[in-house]
């Protein structure tokens, strides 16, 4: 990832830069790129893999989760892993910490930065959302 943000000078990109120069041109095409740096331009896109996994696979077999649902309410995701393959986990999931300090680590994206990402995620989402629903 390191390698993704860095230019050519060795400059570090800001979480915005970031979204403008290569997550939103990646996003923008539903042709799938290899956008060097080992980065596809199809991470994130849950649908195209997905499908391709129910096709292989009967629905039943697979079981999706929400990150978002593991981190506000771990046990309720502990419990539908334990309903999907018929037998208690020993232990508890926890939300996992990022526990790096780092002085540039972007906690909460810019509110700019989001509205992009949600504009030219949402046709995408919303194809999962009928996928799972099917």
């Amino acid at each position: 990832w390191h390698r993704q943000v860095a230019r050519s000078d060795g400059t570090i990109m800001t979480f915005n830069e970031f979204v403008h120069e290569v997550t939103m041109p990646a996003l923008a095409t539903n042709e799938a790129q290899d956008l060097g740096k080992g980065r596809s331009s199809r991470h994130g896109l849950y649908a195209n893999h997905l499908k391709e996994w129910f096709r292989l696979f009967n629905r039943n077999q697979i079981l999706v989760l929400s990150y978002d649902e593991l981190c506000t309410a771990p046990k309720r995701v502990q419990d539908r892993i334990q309903r999907f393959l018929g037998r208690a986990i020993s232990g508890s999931l926890q939300e996992k910490i990022n526990s790096n300090d780092s002085h540039e680590k972007v906690l909460t994206p810019s509110t700019e930065a989001r509205e992009c990402i949600e504009s030219i995620m949402k046709p995408h989402n919303e194809r999962l959302y009928h996928l799972l629903e099917e």
